[in-house]
């Protein structure tokens, strides 16, 4: 048996995009966050989500296939989970201007670094959607200073529709929430794609049970899952759900 550490480092080396090491990676912190909160008793977690950072997924979440769970992602409040509400109550600043009052206030500011954190653009190994995205953006908005405002002030205006609002079923990666039309639209519009495409998805670790997946999966899962290496043991919080 393989330690957590050892798990997690595998599942990493075995996924081939650095983007889906980011999407993979930031799935990952969201479950820990949730279930802290569960475990906790919480029924509220407020996370340090900015304009800019708002900004920058709404760009990111929109190239990745992520637009029909866009107002759970970036919005004021996010009920995505039934036990845990989200709060985003730094919405409307900067990231320079926490980094301001921060400064002011004496307080120490950090960053958590991810896969490709200092990565050189020219070094294509290296360079994800979200690097790409957010480079693009810090460019355009030291051109017109207003970009960043105004694109988290737009997508706050997106409201959720009454089809992602059902009861449907949750995607097992990322919680969000399946629109019916996912797997016939990747089909419909993806080269090569297998509309019985299988993933090694284990619903214990020591499991290697072989199992159609892509109908408990959103459309972003999808495409992101088909970097990830056959076989791979992914983390223990993504099982088959039992049939009602």
């Amino acid at each position: 048996m393989k330690s957590p550490s050892e798990l997690l480092l595998s599942l990493f080396d075995n996924i081939s995009s650095p983007s889906t090491k980011e999407y993979m990676l930031t799935q990952i912190k969201n479950f820990l966050i949730l279930d802290m909160a569960k475990k906790l008793g919480c029924h509220v977690a407020a996370v340090g989500d900015t304009s800019t950072l708002i900004a920058h997924r709404s760009i990111l979440n929109i190239v990745e296939g992520r637009g029909y769970s866009l107002p759970f992602d970036i919005g004021a409040e996010s009920a995505q989970d039934p036990l845990v509400w989200i709060l985003r109550p730094l919405r409307t600043s900067t990231k320079k201007e926490v980094a301001f009052y921060n400064h002011n206030k004496g307080l120490k500011s950090f960053w958590v670094p991810s896969f490709s954190t200092m990565a050189s653009t020219s070094s294509n190994s290296t360079i994800s959607l979200g690097h790409l995205t957010e480079t693009f953006l810090v460019g355009l908005d030291a051109e017109y200073p207003a970009t960043i405002s105004t694109i988290a002030s737009t997508v706050s205006k997106i409201k959720i529709n009454d089809e992602t609002n059902s009861d449907s079923t949750p995607c097992i990666l990322c919680f969000s929430k399946i629109s019916k039309h996912a797997a016939g639209y990747k089909l419909g519009v993806s080269v090569g794609y297998e509309k019985e495409s299988t993933l090694d998805l284990p619903s214990s670790l020591d499991s290697s049970n072989l199992i159609l997946v892509q109908n408990h999966l959103c459309y972003s899962c999808i495409i992101n899952v088909d970097n990830i290496t056959p076989g791979t043991t992914l983390p223990g919080f993504i099982s088959i759900p039992s049939p009602q």
